[in-house]
């Protein structure tokens, strides 16, 4: 009887669970309704009518999209967030479904809102009217083509209201370092000019081999500007140190027209003046640049004295100017080395010497100094060119950075980056020692084993 009685509570608990599930996956449905969806690639305009704002009109051209209203490059960026936040956009909650008849400026709608036009390759448009957020901060009002008034993710429509700079490009000079062939910087009276000559950079006059990386970190600070500010030529008052200023770049790349880019006077702290050629505009960007072009001269030049694998030595030869020994030859066959009467070379000692020597770099140059009498004459051939170093007496960084390292005066004798001396790590020279060492131990066991057979041969 128990059981009888509590079977239609049972059901009617069955039913409520039932109902509720129901519901749940409705109302999901309905929060995960699709407003609109397009591929990204074929929308070609915006045209956004504000109330208390000016219009803004974007359009898609073969060289970028542009503001139509000022001729002005668009905001990359924005564009880019205008595609994806809206290509997909679906409605959190139905508000108000269509055609109800309430105050919709309450929402942020009606005369206030915002009208928003998306033009497509075809012709084709979707409209819709942004409105305020919700009172939870997280969504937006959103009234769709059919009057329904929908939430959204606050991030698709925020940024509708923004001032008409958030719509303009940044980035307001463009540089293609793979094209660049030519840098040229003034800073003050000096005046640095940089030509790509046969992919190695080199510094006009002063016959510097520059460093690759010095360059890609110029221009790289160049196109990395962005503007947090815009002055427009009918609101220009003053020069803004143009006149003087405190940088001048000029850049040429392959198949572009020459670019010229200034620094003017400080606008505060941490940004400056700046202008571009030909852009009657004067942009506001940070001023930090500027460290990348005061480096000292001997900071520009390339630390590499010569390019070349320990893999694709195939000998090298080694001079002490202190040892008994004539020239010690070490041949490389296959993966091994040999001594050159032949005999192979047990130890690892060749092998650390072509490590050393394709790593081998000037952490400062010294072209005060001349290094008359060199402990080591080293010469390396990679089956095209023969390079010859020498390795000379102990030296001191007058940068004090290196605390953990010893150096050695040494100089490129062969053609390569480096003309003048420099200061390299000592371990090559400790290197050289052990190859001499090796070599009188070989050649007295050579001598100790002929004398044997000589002997042998005798009797």
């Amino acid at each position: 009887m128990k059981i009888q009685s509590a079977a239609p509570f049972v059901l009617l608990a069955i039913s409520v669970t039932l109902y509720l599930m129901t519901d749940t996956q409705n109302n999901q449905q309905q929060e995960k309704k699709e407003l609109m969806i397009f591929e990204k690639h074929e929308l070609v305009g915006v045209e956004i009518k504000r109330p208390e704002r000016e219009d803004i009109t974007l359009r898609a051209h073969e060289d970028g999209w542009k503001i139509e209203d000022l001729q002005l490059p668009a905001n990359t960026t924005m564009i880019n967030r205008i595609k994806h936040q809206l290509h997909d956009l679906t409605s959190r909650a139905e508000v108000l479904p269509p055609g109800a008849h309430q105050d919709l400026e309450r929402y942020g709608l009606g005369s206030k809102g915002v009208d928003v036009r998306l033009v497509f390759k075809d012709g084709s448009l979707k409209q819709f009217v942004a409105g305020d957020e919700n009172p939870t901060g997280v969504s937006h009002y959103i009234q769709v083509s059919d009057g329904a008034v929908h939430t959204v993710k606050k991030s698709s429509m925020d940024y509708f209201r923004a001032p008409v700079d958030a719509f303009r490009e940044e980035r307001f000079i463009s540089v293609n370092s793979r094209a660049l062939t030519r840098l040229s910087t003034e800073i003050g009276d000096t005046a640095r000019e940089f030509i790509l000559e046969e992919q190695i950079w080199k510094m006009l006059g002063e016959g510097i081999i520059v460093d690759e990386d010095r360059i890609r970190r110029m221009v790289g600070r160049i196109a990395a500007l962005k503007a947090i500010d815009y002055i427009d030529p009918d609101e220009q008052q003053q020069d803004y140190g143009f006149s003087k200023p405190t940088l001048k770049v000029t850049i040429e790349q392959r198949g572009l027209p020459t670019n010229e880019l200034l620094m003017g006077a400080p606008y505060d702290e941490n940004h400056a003046y700046f202008k571009v050629a030909g852009d009657p505009v004067v942009y506001v960007a940070r001023s930090a640049l500027l460290e990348e072009f005061v480096v000292p001269e001997d900071m520009l030049h390339i630390r590499k004295p010569f390019s070349i694998q320990a893999e694709q030595i195939e000998w090298m030869t080694l001079q002490a100017t202190n040892s008994e020994l004539s020239t010690i030859r070490l041949e490389k066959k296959g993966t091994s080395w040999f001594w050159s009467e032949g005999w192979p070379i047990s130890g690892s000692t060749p092998s650390r010497l072509a490590q050393a020597i394709s790593r081998l770099y000037a952490y400062e140059l010294a072209k005060d100094h001349s290094l008359i009498e060199a402990d080591y004459l080293i010469s390396i051939f990679d089956g095209f060119t023969e390079h010859q170093v020498a390795v000379g007496s102990s030296a001191k960084m007058e940068n004090a950075q290196e605390t953990d390292r010893s150096f050695r005066y040494m100089q490129l004798l062969s053609s390569g980056y480096i003309e003048i001396p420099f200061k390299g790590d000592e371990q090559i020279h400790r290197i050289c020692s052990d190859v001499v060492r090796e070599a009188r131990r070989h050649y007295k066991e050579h001598a100790s084993k002929k004398g044997r057979r000589k002997d042998l041969e005798g009797k």
